[in-house]
């Protein structure tokens, strides 16, 4: 990798600088006059570099990706129910959907989870397991725009005050009958499936038994 100098100030002659190889490697502007100076890139490019690069990732984090992105869900049960989010930007956007996001550089998948759900609904929640790993791929003709691999994790509440935020327009407690019927909820049959294995794992689990800690 190369490196640059960003220490130096930038100062030139007018002339471009070339290499003298009879003046045993120093360097003489076009004129011919000698310099000591090393050659160093001006700060202003290499902070535009930074910007375009920035711009870039920024871009590829989420449409039209060169690699696919890691995600994590939660099912939140608690008493019965099941916490859900409506999207409020792209990927389905205006649909209602479990708490979750993308993970961050150096975050294990728990711990995404425990910050998703706390940002997006304002409860703290407990990771237990592992309720399903799955692609989620959208498609525009031959070009792929979205691709995540999501982690969906049950959980169980252990504070906070329920509160919509971040990309979440409205959060929401739901019984087991909406998800199973054509409700106004608009639930994707993907969202449908794993809320209703993590449903069926609290049950086995016994998370009904206990006061709610959800409020």
């Amino acid at each position: 990798m190369h490196s640059i100098d960003t220490k130096r100030k930038f100062r030139h002659d007018g002339h471009p600088l070339v290499l003298d190889d009879s003046s045993k490697g120093k360097m003489r502007n076009q004129i011919g006059r000698p310099t000591h100076r090393r050659p160093t890139l001006c700060v202003y490019p290499l902070k535009a570099l930074r910007l375009r690069v920035r711009g870039k990732r920024k871009i590829m984090q989420r449409e039209f990706p060169e690699t696919p992105l890691v995600g994590v869900g939660a099912v939140v049960v608690d008493q019965g129910r099941v916490l859900l989010v409506r999207r409020g930007t792209e990927p389905l956007k205006g649909e209602w959907s479990l708490p979750g996001g993308l993970l961050e550089l150096g975050e294990s998948l728990q711990a995404g989870v425990v910050r998703e759900v706390q940002e997006e609904t304002g409860l703290t929640v407990e990771p237990l397991e592992l309720v399903e790993l799955l692609d989620r791929i959208h498609r525009v003709g031959a070009r792929v725009r979205y691709h995540y691999v999501i982690a969906d994790y049950l959980c169980r509440v252990t504070g906070g005050d329920l509160k919509a935020a971040t990309d979440a327009d409205a959060v929401r407690w739901v019984e087991r009958a909406e998800w199973n019927s054509h409700s106004a909820l608009r639930l994707d049959p993907v969202t449908t499936r794993v809320i209703e294995l993590g449903w069926q794992r609290a049950q086995a689990l016994g998370l009904y038994n206990g006061k709610s800690l959800a409020r």
